[in-house]
């Protein structure tokens, strides 16, 4: 048995706690170690001495230096496990308030019942990650993804299909926030070990698809912004009518990518609306700021409606048409009130109603924290406007 066998053997003994085994193993590969040529030989020693000192440092050196933990109950796996297992049904079935629920309650119980690195723990990390990108709570799910991930090489190795393929997955949670550097280093470094996999290719098709889109839309924002920058620059020249055909280049190309109502064309309609204030273009420029706040208000709108259709699913026990109808009321509140925070500004009034509106939205879907944030601000502003009359 050649050295590095048995220092193998030693690191193997030692993830066992059996400090006695590893320190004679180690004593072995030194012994085999003597055979190699000065220059490696000198390398090999001092790693093998270094482990040497890493086990004779352990409290209690010995084989029972370090307790076992201890081994939950069989009744209280078979709990979690039928808990769990309601959890994936529902996720399959698309019911992802419900099924993040339930996951966020079994792996509370997961880190009390199992060590790092059971496979439960990410398996259970991952799909609560996975209903939480769905519900659009892209913030958590990446957290939770990024902890499945580390739990899963730990058990797996860096290089498992099954840890790429949740890189892969973590890659369009960020790009979903929009940190399209970030994503685009996950995938590339995930696609090298998912494409040679054939289990793989036909989960890793459907992900490589819509990460492609969202390059996309990270390129037109990259082409949109260098729209801006040149529109500026001739602006500063004092060339209005080049800087207008240049924001409205980059507004179009926002439309297509974005949307017509997204926040990146609210803002740069904003600085088209500046540039005709400079201009003396009043008219034009009062009617695009008009028309910049008319749409958040439509938006608004359009929540409160899509909001009050899911209560009426609700009240009819269809509890998943409800979410559906409540998470799309969601992005129309968030896409509202950025409009109306840029074309009034932050502090405006009209801002109030909308937010509290939103946070009683969060409410109902379980976001406590968020919704306080929200009431919050909105109550200030209802405040503030009681304070001016």
């Amino acid at each position: 048995m050649s050295w590095h066998e048995h220092l193998a053997k030693a690191t193997a003994a030692m993830s066992r706690r059996d400090f006695a085994e590893a320190e004679q193993e180690c004593n072995v590969a030194l012994d085999e170690a003597r055979d190699l040529p000065d220059s490696e030989q000198l390398q090999v020693n001092q790693a093998i001495t270094g482990l040497l000192n890493v086990i004779r440092s352990a409290p209690s050196f010995g084989p029972s230096a370090l307790p076992n933990p201890p081994v939950p109950p069989p009744e209280q796996i078979s709990l979690w496990e039928e808990r769990y297992d309601q959890g994936r049904a529902l996720l399959h079935d698309r019911h992802y308030l419900s099924a993040a629920n339930i996951f966020e309650e079994t792996l509370e119980q997961a880190r009390h019942l199992f060590t790092f690195p059971d496979h439960r723990l990410f398996e259970n990390l991952f799909n609560l990650a996975h209903a939480q990108m769905k519900l659009g709570r892209y913030k958590h799910a990446e957290h939770n993804m990024k902890e499945s991930i580390k739990i899963a090489e730990a058990a797996l190795g860096s290089d498992s299909g099954q840890v790429n393929l949740s890189r892969m997955c973590l890659a369009i949670v960020l790009g979903y926030q929009e940190k399209y550097d970030e994503a685009k280093l996950n995938f590339e470094r995930a696609k090298l070990f998912v494409e040679s996999d054939p289990e793989m290719i036909p989960d890793y098709l459907k992900l490589k698809e819509v990460f492609e889109e969202m390059m996309k839309q990270a390129g037109s924002l990259t082409a949109a912004e260098a729209m801006v920058k040149q529109a500026m620059d001739v602006q500063a020249q004092g060339q209005p009518e080049r800087a207008e055909a240049s924001f409205q280049m980059a507004i179009n190309i926002l439309e297509k990518a974005f949307g017509a109502d997204h926040r990146y064309t609210s803002k740069i309609r904003q600085y088209l609306a500046k540039l005709y204030f400079e201009c003396g273009q009043v008219d034009k420029a009062t009617q695009y700021t008009e028309a910049g706040a008319a749409r958040g208000q439509l938006q608004i709108a359009q929540a409160i409606a899509n909001e009050q259709e899911g209560y009426k699913h609700l009240e009819a026990g269809n509890r998943e048409e409800a979410l559906l109808k409540f998470m799309e009321a969601r992005q129309q509140y968030l896409s509202g009130i950025s409009a109306l925070e840029v074309w009034l500004g932050p502090d405006d009034q009209q801002l109030a109603v909308p937010l509290c509106y939103y946070a009683s939205l969060l409410r109902e879907l379980g976001w406590h924290a968020e919704a306080d944030s929200y009431e919050a601000r909105g109550q200030m502003l209802m405040k503030n406007n009681e304070q001016s009359l």
